[in-house]
């Protein structure tokens, strides 16, 4: 029933991009958007029983709705508002769940965590591509922003948008129309675009060369590739595509990636991780760290290597050890460090000083052995996105000047970092 409903869907959204473009291009936007987004998670992917027919649904309304403005004078404005009505009614009587306080507009469009641009590159395509379907039909255009930016407000208003059984939220699938005319309207701007300009069109194509080898000293540079040994070209691309990222970040999660990375003085591939993962968001009152189990995007210097000590993984920390840490939004925060000091024979009690966007708290006293050390740090030391934390311990020592084999200088060994809204 499903893989019949994603048909009709397909068949539907050819028809819709025929009103305007030819039978080629239609089809290649069709093919393009059926394969490289969302739908072809429907009858491969975690089941969902409304998925298929949302999609149909919004294929059908869309349909029906551009039949109907056939040889009518009303303007385009108006014919739009048809349209997103058309496409909303589609969408929510599947929705299900109460609206309310959640995720932001940019979580639901470019977030790692299910955003729909950020996990289906060819709906952004689309996207783009309304911009040239604006000089054809700007009614289908007007249509496909207005019931985005509906829809991805909705979306967002609910509670933990991203569990669904699929990468973005089936709610964006009464959209898929309007993507696959997005997707027929660049497709066609640059078939004209590169018989116009064919110097320009090969010059593009040759650019990916370019970043190809630019990667590629990069990779060398970082002497994780020398030329003349034997390679894998599988671990070769993942290492320059790392390189890319680092560069630049996740290309269907801009601009969200760059304006996160100024606001907050990191890279734009840091957004992957640190965007969706704020604490307390959500409208949650707790958050927390795992240190030492895939904490890399949280930790930075100071650290030494991921442990375990049983069921417990944690890091030992040097003398000064530095943490980003996501908030969704200030409050007036418990926090609380679970710890367990390197303490050498005749040493004082270790003690530990949060410092918090340059805020001192504490100092605090660790005692001997795992314990929680808890200190409460008020609002005003706290900002929406990144803050950059210090755990600056009274003093480090080395294993090995007590006979151990172990040069490192450790201070003590940090298993979480948690949060809690005061009361």
């Amino acid at each position: 029933m499903a893989i019949a409903l994603i048909l009709l869907a397909l068949v539907l959204c050819h028809l819709v991009a025929r009103e305007r473009f030819g039978r080629a291009t239609s089809l290649l936007a069709v093919a393009g958007v059926g394969l490289g987004s969302p739908v072809l998670w429907l009858p491969f992917g975690p089941a969902d029983s409304v998925a298929a027919l949302r999609l149909a649904a919004g294929a059908l309304a869309a349909w029906l709705w551009v039949r109907s403005a056939r040889g009518t004078s009303t303007p385009a404005w108006g014919r739009a508002a048809l349209g997103v009505a058309a496409g909303v009614l589609a969408a929510m009587p599947w929705t299900g769940g109460a609206l309310g306080s959640g995720f932001s507009l940019t979580d639901a469009l470019w977030s790692s965590r299910g955003g729909l641009l950020a996990t289906s590159p060819a709906v952004y395509v689309g996207v783009l591509g309304w911009i040239a379907l604006w000089r054809v039909d700007r009614a289908i255009a007007t249509a496909g922003v207005a019931l985005l930016a509906v829809t991805a407000a909705l979306v967002s208003a609910r509670v933990a948008w991203w569990t669904g059984a699929w990468p973005s939220p089936a709610a964006f699938l009464a959209l898929t129309p309007y993507v696959v005319c997005g997707v027929a309207a660049f497709v066609d701007a640059s078939a004209r675009l590169a018989a116009r300009r064919p110097v320009l069109t090969a010059s593009a194509l040759a650019s990916v060369l370019v970043v190809w080898n630019v990667a590629l000293m990069k990779v060398a540079q970082d002497r994780q590739y020398q030329l003349g040994d034997p390679v894998s070209f599988a671990d070769l691309g993942a290492a320059q595509a790392r390189a890319l990222h680092g560069w630049i970040g996740h290309p269907a999660s801009a601009p969200a990636n760059l304006a996160f990375a100024i606001a907050n003085g990191v890279r734009p591939g840091d957004y992957d991780i640190l965007g969706p993962s704020r604490l307390l968001a959500g409208g949650e009152s707790t958050g927390r760290l795992d240190i030492g189990t895939a904490d890399g995007p949280f930790v930075g210097e100071g650290w030494y290597g991921p442990e375990q000590d049983g069921g417990t993984s944690f890091r030992w920390a040097s003398r000064s050890a530095f943490l980003e840490v996501p908030l969704d939004h200030a409050a007036d925060l418990v926090v609380q460090i679970d710890a367990r000091p390197y303490q050498p024979p005749n040493a004082p009690p270790q003690q530990l000083t949060l410092v918090v966007n340059g805020v001192a708290s504490g100092p605090l006293g660790l005692a001997s052995g795992w314990h929680p050390a808890i200190v409460a740090v008020p609002r005003a030391n706290w900002r929406s996105g990144v803050n950059h934390l210090e755990l600056r311990f009274a003093y480090a020592a080395r294993p090995a000047d007590a006979g151990i084999p172990d040069g490192r200088a450790l201070s003590a060994s940090i298993d979480a970092i948690s949060v809690r809204v005061a009361p």
